[in-house]
């Protein structure tokens, strides 16, 4: 009550101070609207979890099931947990390098991506359309990824800054959505819609927390088997040696069918190794095969009669790319972009020697000739990571 009095009374000394007063208590106020206002477009590094709900439809399909993935961010690194289809990815933009994995098999794929040349960059194009809205109560500006012509939108997102302008994210969203500029990326993806032909992808924010990620996060237990680099020191073939692990119940799966004692072991017997148990799919008309939820990691001789047909989201992927059924993964698109220098949506047929076109028509390319000369093919040469490819 003092105080107040103090100011009450007419003096004009006082009068002139609390002039002063009053004007400090004004720019205090505007520093503090400043702050708040513009303290989100700080650029800064986001570490903790956030979490997604993924909703997918087939074409002339109902919804599947909604599935939950958590990405856990430290530095320039993000550990992305599908809970759905048991795949782990690991992202690290300052050695460009994304590994895939299965938790059920144990087993992984690293690829990466410094030895691919960015010429796939130019196919897409980030825009900025300039709508905001608010989404969940986040304020949100809408980004649309589009195909070189500038025509045809692959995937639409809605990004929020109201907890920073997280650089790492951006960075990792553009390694991901084959976009060099990722400064309109960074920050936290509250709503994705991608639109492959008739498939749709929603991804929705559930929450966003902040808090210490160990750097364990970003590593596979040492018992996990590159298959990769398997089957490269064996010249292609699936596994690692028979030595490597004692008699037990199996528990392989190609194409989402567990073999059978005896077709399993006629299949080691063929390519010399014992097959890791896990979960893979195989193109029996290609020969090609990965683990489940990956892109190609291999060649084996083609028409082997293993599990079950193979399934168009063998690689979890919506590339809008189908080759022999299959929807390809990013990392297969990027490798074919890089040879072809755009590969239209659609769906195509491949046979062994590496010829192709679209489905039901005759062959418009062979990957071996287009693999000649200076450049590699995505199924002869060194695929994607550098690891020999055998066969072609």
């Amino acid at each position: 009550m003092a105080f107040l009095n103090f100011f009450s009374k007419k003096d004009p000394r006082k009068n002139a101070l609390r002039e002063k007063c009053s004007l400090w208590g004004i720019s205090l106020i505007v520093c503090q609207i400043v702050l708040r206002c513009f303290s989100p477009a700080l650029a800064q590094d986001f570490e903790g979890v956030i979490e997604y709900k993924r909703s997918i439809t087939l074409a002339g399909e109902a919804a599947l099931p909604a599935g939950k993935i958590l990405c856990y961010f430290k530095d320039n690194m993000m550990r992305q947990e599908n809970l759905k289809d048991r795949t782990v990815t690991i992202v690290d933009v300052s050695r460009q390098l994304i590994t895939i994995s299965n938790n059920e098999s144990g087993t992984y794929v690293e690829y990466d991506l410094s030895r691919i040349p960015q010429a796939t960059n130019d196919e897409y194009q980030l825009k900025v359309s300039g709508n905001r809205k608010i989404i969940n109560g986040y304020s949100c500006d809408q980004l649309l990824i589009v195909k070189a012509d500038g025509q045809e939108i692959v995937t639409e997102i809605w990004i929020t800054r109201d907890w920073g302008r997280y650089e790492n994210i951006g960075k990792i969203y553009a390694l991901f959505l084959l976009v060099s500029d990722f400064g309109p990326l960074a920050g936290v993806e509250v709503w994705s819609r991608q639109l492959n032909e008739d498939d749709l992808t929603i991804d929705q924010l559930v929450k966003v927390t902040s808090t210490p990620v160990s750097a364990s996060k970003f590593s596979f237990p040492a018992s996990y088997i590159n298959v990769t680099q398997s089957q490269a020191r064996r010249g292609g073939n699936v596994g690692v040696s028979a030595e490597t692990y004692p008699r037990q119940q199996r528990q392989v799966f190609i194409n989402g069918k567990r073999l059978q004692a005896a077709t399993l072991q006629a299949l080691e017997r063929l390519y010399g190794v014992r097959v890791r148990d896990g979960h893979y799919w195989y193109d029996r008309t290609a020969g090609l095969w990965g683990l489940e939820g990956g892109p190609a990691a291999g060649r084996m001789q083609p028409g082997h009669d293993l599990g079950g047909p193979l399934p168009p989201d063998a690689s979890r992927s919506h590339t809008g790319v189908f080759i022999n059924g299959r929807q390809i993964h990013i990392l297969e698109l990027q490798a074919l972009s890089q040879m072809f220098g755009w590969v239209r949506p659609g769906r195509y047929w491949l046979n062994a020697q590496g010829i192709g076109g679209h489905e039901g028509g005759p062959a418009q390319f062979n990957l071996m000739q287009q693999g000649t000369g200076s450049k590699e093919s995505l199924l002869s040469g060194y695929f994607l990571t550098g690891v020999k490819v055998f066969g072609w």
